[in-house]
């Protein structure tokens, strides 16, 4: 895939990652230092015309929105080796990722990724859009400790494409609201609800309902009850918690009507964790800094009567410090300070066994440098671990396929099913000629082939030769065991046998001509030219250099035989082929 040209202009040159639909790659435009996201859904198989309607659709419809927190499509081509969608281009990295990595965010850093997303989503439903589709696979994180949503908008193209539909199933289940599952159309309310679960889930380390298959999350997210955040992460503002809940009512009218709404309370939150102030649910107006009152519980007393209220209460103290008293004897103060101790103790304990039994297995990294991509993959495999290839680079001292350096290195620690970025070997900059002579023209480009040197049927040259029978290979440039660079282009000779090339009345004599011509001053940058000329003694290069456009080419040849042959190349391409024929004496 790298250095594939999509569109006639986008040339890709990295790999990103990918999921079970796209391959995620970094392209550059032609002519430009412009960067572009590329996702192709390989193979040969063209994608429903539908497909590519709702796709081109939602490139028209993104065009009215103007936020810098939501992806701009540009561009989507069917290719004869897949189905591309090209996006401007944002450094960052996954959500999905970065989660891999940190396992769960701190409150404050989740509370400022969902204001983002959330001011993003605001955007795209001002302009009736809906995105269909907020998970950690639809989130960079950026450069900027910024969030930008990707993709808005194309689940309506999903559904035209069975099997493309199948594939988003499994990875957008876990945050689909119950009536988009129950066969409703995503909404406002179903993204404020994607929402919700997402940032449960980036304060827990794992979604708040899980299955083994997308029917059995569908369920859960339909009857189990809201899974209370601060069970899992106590440290959850009760607030915060409230608002998740709010999010993930399993009634859409119990739902934030809008984004703009939610973004206001988490805004609300995200003031009071910022300047330590005390926040109350619901949230009205302002951020209270007050205690909370003891009247209320006082009006709630059995018959309604506030001495009644108080009687009660006083007796409910005094029993309970009895019972201190009758316990352990021990100071009253001292009785209630080591209850108020073991009760936290055992409420941070318990909350930390529960949330570390739901971590993916802690793993070292083992030390696969100087293995074979392969092998290492076959080896990591029964640990629950992956591997991507985050780069190729040239290497003296490892051979090709061989991986030269791991992220995270090794002895490091790594979650069960993240995978290791590799920097793998291309092998030397540098190849050892071999011997060509004594073999034949087809022998010498497979052997020439697999070391990455080049030969072209222009490089062979006929000469005649006593000894090597016809088509056999009698010298070679550059010679055998020297070390060139690879693509270094070989020249051959090639025996005619005992005849003379061409073997024509008039090869013996010497005749020259001219080759003139101008090199075209429409193109737009340096070229290379070279002149090749055959004749009865073979083929040459008469002449090669880099010429500006506009300049002159003016050579003199001499040849012998019937007929001489002239080829002129720019950049290796053949642009024009002529003959002459030798001047009557």
């Amino acid at each position: 895939m790298i250095g594939q040209l999509i569109g006639g202009k986008y040339e890709i040159i990295e790999d990103i990652g990918s999921d079970s639909v796209f391959d995620l790659f970094k392209a550059k435009e032609k002519g430009t230092e412009n960067f572009v996201f590329v996702r192709a859904i390989e193979g040969s198989k063209r994608r429903p015309d539908g497909f590519g309607d709702q796709v081109q659709q939602a490139v028209g419809r993104l065009k009215a929105v103007n936020h810098p927190g939501v992806e701009r499509l540009i561009s989507a081509h069917q290719e004869t080796n897949g189905y591309y969608i090209v996006s401007e281009y944002t450094p960052g990295s996954l959500l999905e990722d970065r989660l891999k990595r940190l396992a769960n965010l701190s409150v404050p850093a989740a509370v400022a990724m969902a204001i983002e997303v959330c001011d993003a989503m605001s955007a795209l439903h001002s302009a009736k859009i809906v995105h269909g589709d907020i998970s950690t696979r639809t989130i960079l994180s950026t450069s900027g400790e910024g969030a930008k949503l990707l993709l808005p908008g194309l689940w309506t193209a999903y559904g035209q494409d069975q099997d493309l539909a199948l594939g988003m199933l499994k990875q957008m289940a876990p945050y689909l609201a119950p009536e988009v599952t129950s066969g409703g159309m995503p909404t406002p309310q179903s993204d404020i609800y994607a929402l919700g679960v997402l940032l449960w889930q980036v304060l827990a380390g794992r979604t708040p309902y899980y299955g083994d298959t997308p029917s059995i999350i569908a369920a859960k997210h339909e009857s189990d009850p809201y899974p209370s955040l601060r069970m899992v992460a106590a440290t959850v503002p009760n607030a915060l918690d409230e608002i998740i809940k709010k999010c993930m009512d399993k009634n859409p009218l119990n739902r934030y009507l809008t984004a703009a709404a939610l973004l206001n309370d988490l805004k609300a939150v995200q003031d009071a964790l910022r300047f330590g102030r005390k926040i109350t649910w619901p949230i009205v107006g302002s951020i209270s800094t007050e205690e909370p009152s003891d009247v209320a519980p006082e009006l709630n007393a059995v018959d309604g009567k506030p001495q009644d209220a108080a009687m009660t209460k006083k007796a409910k103290r005094e029993k309970r410090r009895q019972a201190l008293d009758e316990s352990d004897g021990l100071p009253i103060w001292i009785a209630i300070l080591l209850y108020t101790i073991v009760t936290i103790f055992m409420l941070v304990v318990g909350g930390w066994i529960f949330f570390n039994s739901q971590k993916p297995k802690l793993l070292t990294v083992p030390d696969i440098t100087g293995k074979n991509i392969e092998n290492a993959r076959k080896e990591l495999k029964p640990m629950g671990l992956m591997i991507r290839v985050a780069r190729e680079q040239v290497s003296e001292a490892q051979p090709v396929g061989a991986i030269i350096e791991t992220n995270p290195a090794p002895g490091e620690d790594i979650r069960q099913g993240q995978r290791i970025e590799v920097t793998v070997s291309k092998g030397s900059k540098f190849v050892e000629v071999p011997d060509f002579r004594g073999r034949t023209v087809a022998e010498a480009k497979k052997l020439a082939s697999d070391l990455n040197l080049s030969i072209s049927d222009t490089d062979i040259e006929l000469v005649r030769d006593k000894e090597l029978e016809q088509g056999l290979i009698v010298s070679q440039v550059p010679e055998s065991r020297k070390k060139v660079e690879r693509y270094t282009r070989v020249r051959l000779k090639v025996s005619n046998g005992d005849e003379r090339v061409g073997g024509s009345r008039n090869s013996d004599a010497w005749h020259t001509n001219r080759v003139q011509f101008s090199v075209p001053g429409n193109l737009d940058q340096d070229v290379l030219v070279r002149i090749d000329v055959t004749d009865d003694q073979g083929t040459k290069t008469l002449f090669e250099e880099l010429m500006a456009p506009g300049l002159q080419v003016d050579e003199r040849v001499r040849w012998v035989g019937d007929e001489l042959i002239i080829r002129i190349f720019f950049d290796g391409e053949l642009i024009k082929q002529q003959t002459a024929k030798p001047e009557e004496e």
